[in-house]
């Protein structure tokens, strides 16, 4: 899965104790819940994170703050294989893996 977008960290919804969604999937069918979320980590909002459902959650977040005001491109690509790749304005970002 690749997932990307332009964002405007300061419009983005979420507050407080909640992740701001860049883009963010669930099935509540399914017995096992599948969903993924693409997001600004509730921290502090300065980092990234990406997340799934199986059956268990599994999640990763850049390891440096990214988020700086104003608009910017990321993305993140996950392959099953390996731990996801994010991209900031093109740049390659290290993860928490």
């Amino acid at each position: 899965i690749t997932i990307s977008a332009w964002i405007n960290s300061n419009v983005l919804s979420g507050s407080g104790s909640k992740n701001k969604a860049i883009v963010s999937r669930q099935n509540r069918d399914l017995p096992t819940r599948e969903a993924y979320e693409f997001v600004q980590r509730k921290a502090d909002y300065s980092k990234l994170g990406f997340g799934f459902h199986d059956g268990s959650w599994h999640s990763w977040t850049t390891v440096n703050s990214v988020i700086v005001s104003g608009w910017m491109h990321v993305a993140v690509t996950y392959d099953g294989s390996s731990d996801p790749a994010f991209y900031v304005n093109g740049i390659l970002e290290a993860n928490d893996s």
